[in-house]
């Protein structure tokens, strides 16, 4: 071993203190480096669990309670609906739905059950059943049109913002027009349940709010007896009373069962498979209320409009004659009178009495080309043809009534002397709803004033079809008296209503004597597009024919002659409607 010198030896001693200090000094800048890493974990928790504890606290917190609470919407029960004697013509009923399986699983979906399967899980001491309330209509498809039907809520219904699934929602009718007032507030109930999804218990509940009751004018009398006379036959029977508008029973058919479209019960499920699809795609159209959404050509009750309008106009009086020879030709064309058409025969000398008694369309021919076809729309306008009346059902269609400026822009065709011909007669391009033609006769039986429809008489405790909204048409006495004489002249022997030839309503008490024991009545038979050469069968009656009561009118689509068809169904309900006054 080599011996170090003293220079050496000094060398080699600082080398060893300055490693010493090199490895010290590494050693102290690790453990920095750890501590500040160490330093940072710790922030980056806190600040974590700060923003789980107290920033997103109640999202979390929220989550956690949903995870255990389950909120059940409860439908409100919708309000009843009443006739104006008091009789239900749709009320509640209950349904009961399976909300958990037979372990206490809750369902992703309430299923509904039968009434003895409820009973029997409750029991049980089962929480698996809750009660929900479903919609029924007692006299099914006679009301169908009036009061309309409910349906779960759909997607649409959805979008709209205004319903979730499975809220109940008004589709045709009444239920449709005051859906607001019927609907209530929803409630919620808070069901707990455990960690598999098993109900514990009920936690709480925000009570619904029930929807508003509703009274209707109609007559569940008069409305049955009307279905019963329609028999299935498409067409519609409207009754109101001409002194204020009120609608006391509204039918069209063929109808259809609301309940088919309501019910949630087991045991209907069936016939809702068997008969819905039916209903839906029926030619027949029994989903369409013909009252309100239903144009048809009026025929000959139409006449009462030219008649008014000529009187008034001073274009005839009660005097002015018109000779009927059975048909008018223009050019090539003829147009002839029903009764020459049928029988062969003519009626001489007519004036607007014997006209109207006689519906004499030689007469009308006449009238219409004096009056013209500007000032024949100026009086159908004047009786509410043409516009909606605003009559409180969804769906109302405004109809139709022609000029020679509509025709010329519609169609592009000019207008000639038979457009008119055919426009005072009620045929031709013209329109109405039964809805329109009944008011339309209403203002001879009121005495010159149009009174808009009203189906619902109370909301609640508010009365909203109190005030009587009519409007006095400018007519003189002269001329409605000529009117009515000859329509109370055609329901009596020699004019076009046969079946009321020996109609008396002095039988039905000493109130209806005299002049107040006589009906007025207008007949009908519309041609209208059809290969078979069939035609609408309409007739429309007041009674009395002196400060009446009822104004009612019948339609029944291609069967013929109104006199043959319409007629008996009406006089049909003016038996039960008068009979039911005695001793009044």
């Amino acid at each position: 071993m080599r011996r170090l010198n003293l220079r050496e030896a000094y060398d080699w001693q600082k080398k060893m203190v300055v490693g010493s200090n090199l490895k010290s000094s590494v050693d102290k800048s690790r453990l920095f480096l750890l501590k500040v890493m160490f330093l940072c974990v710790l922030v980056v928790m806190a600040v974590r669990l700060v923003k789980l504890q107290v920033v997103e606290g109640a999202v979390y917190r929220q989550r956690s309670d949903n995870n255990r609470i389950y909120e059940r919407r409860v439908v409100a029960p919708r309000g009843v609906i009443k006739d104006r004697n008091g009789q239900a013509l749709v009320v509640n009923q209950p349904v009961y739905k399976l909300l958990a399986n037979d372990r206490g699983k809750l369902l992703s979906e309430l299923t509904p059950i039968s009434r003895e399967e409820a009973l029997k899980l409750d029991a049980s001491g089962s929480n698996g059943v809750v009660y929900d309330i479903g919609r029924y209509y007692p006299q099914g498809a006679v009301f169908a049109h009036l009061v309309g039907y409910v349906g779960l809520a759909d997607e649409s219904d959805v979008a709209s913002g205004d319903y979730v699934l499975d809220d109940w929602v008004g589709r045709e009718g009444v239920e449709k027009q005051y859906q607001d007032s019927l609907a209530g507030v929803v409630g919620s109930e808070l069901i707990e349940v455990n960690a598999s999804g098993e109900v514990i218990r009920r936690v709480g509940e925000v009570s619904p709010k029930s929807g508003a009751n509703l009274i209707v004018y109609a007559d569940a009398g008069l409305q049955q007896v009307l279905f019963d006379q329609m028999a299935g036959r498409p067409g519609v029977a409207v009754a109101t009373d001409p002194r204020t508008g009120e609608v006391l029973a509204l039918v069209s058919t063929p109808a259809f069962d609301p309940n088919l479209f309501s019910s949630q019960r087991p045991e209907d499920k069936r016939a809702k498979a068997e008969k819905l699809p039916t209903i839906l795609t029926d030619e027949a159209k029994p989903l369409l209320n013909r009252a309100v959404s239903g144009a048809y050509p009026p025929g000959s009750i139409f006449k009462v409009v030219p008649a008014v309008g000529g009187l008034e106009t001073k274009t005839v009086t009660k005097a002015t004659t018109v000779e009927d020879t059975g048909e008018i030709k223009v050019d090539e064309y003829s147009y002839k009178n029903w009764y020459f058409t049928q029988y062969g025969g003519t009626e001489g000398l007519v004036d607007i009495v014997k006209a109207l008694k006689r519906s004499n369309d030689i007469y009308f021919y006449k009238l219409g080309e004096w009056l013209g076809p500007t000032e024949l729309a100026h009086w159908a306008g004047e009786f509410g043809l043409g516009n909606v009346t605003g009559v409180d059902l969804p769906g109302e269609v405004s109809g139709l009534v022609p000029t020679p400026v509509w025709k010329e822009k519609t169609k592009g065709e000019r207008w000639f002397l038979g457009n008119t011909y055919h426009f005072a007669i009620g045929q031709g391009d013209l329109l109405a709803t039964p809805l329109q033609l009944n008011q339309m006769m209403g203002v001879i039986a009121s005495g010159g004033r149009w009174c808009k429809p009203k189906v619902v008489k109370s909301v609640g405790s508010d009365e909203v079809g109190e005030n009587v909204s009519c409007r006095q048409l400018s007519i003189s006495e002269e001329t409605l008296s000529s009117v009515r004489q000859g329509l109370v002249q055609a329901c009596e022997v020699g004019g076009t209503g046969l079946p009321f030839f020996d109609f008396d309503l002095g039988r039905f008490g000493g109130q209806y004597s005299g002049e107040r024991s006589r009906v007025a009545c207008k007949t009908g038979t519309a041609q209208f597009f059809d290969l078979e050469d069939k035609t609408h069968a309409w007739f429309s009656v007041f009674a009395p024919a002196v400060e009446p009561e009822i104004q009612l009118t019948v339609l029944l689509e291609g069967a013929g002659e109104g006199s043959v068809e319409a007629a008996p169904v009406a006089r049909a309900a003016l038996e039960y409607w008068f009979g039911g006054k005695v001793g009044e």
